[in-house]
């Protein structure tokens, strides 16, 4: 549930989600820092080679989601939410469940990208509205990348998050 102090936007349907040619500075030291936790093959980057340490100027940009079968279909949980998701969205997911999130109309683009990611063991990036109106920016971008477990599984998803101008 949102708090009452934000005042949820009606975000257009349209995300872009071609990689860009030059990333923020923020989302390259991210995937900068991911492709140095690739094995020697390129494959996704290991899950034991990621401490949040080696990003600590990241950990407020950061999220971590776990992907869980139930019943025989994959939800992604919050295990981790920095403070920059906290404070700009006005609530804390972690422990909650994507398909979980009311106050997102896109929560349903999320868990079909989710599902991609794990599937292909490809990155993703979005440009996309923000779902509550702020004076200094009105979309965010986003990168999510796998994690694997030394068998090559995606075990993880990481994502940074940072703001944009629409």
């Amino acid at each position: 549930m949102v708090p009452d102090a934000l005042e949820v936007a009606a975000p257009p349907p349209q995300v872009d989600e071609l990689w860009p040619d030059v990333l923020a500075p923020r989302l390259e030291s991210f995937v900068a820092y991911l492709d140095g936790c690739r094995p020697a093959d390129g494959s996704a980057p290991r899950l034991a080679a990621f401490d949040l340490l080696g990003v600590s100027e990241l950990i407020p940009h950061l999220i971590l989601i776990d992907p869980v079968e139930i019943g025989g279909k994959t939800r992604f949980r919050f295990r981790f939410v920095g403070t920059w998701h906290l404070l700009t969205f006005g609530l804390d997911p972690t422990g909650t469940y994507i398909d979980q999130l009311s106050y997102d109309p896109l929560a349903w683009r999320s868990q079909e990208v989710l599902e991609t990611i794990l599937s292909t063991g490809e990155p993703h990036y979005w440009l996309r509205p923000s779902v509550v109106h702020r004076q200094d920016f009105s979309y965010y971008q986003r990168i999510m990348m796998p994690l694997a477990d030394e068998a090559g599984r995606i075990v993880r998803l990481a994502g940074c998050y940072d703001a944009a101008r629409g």
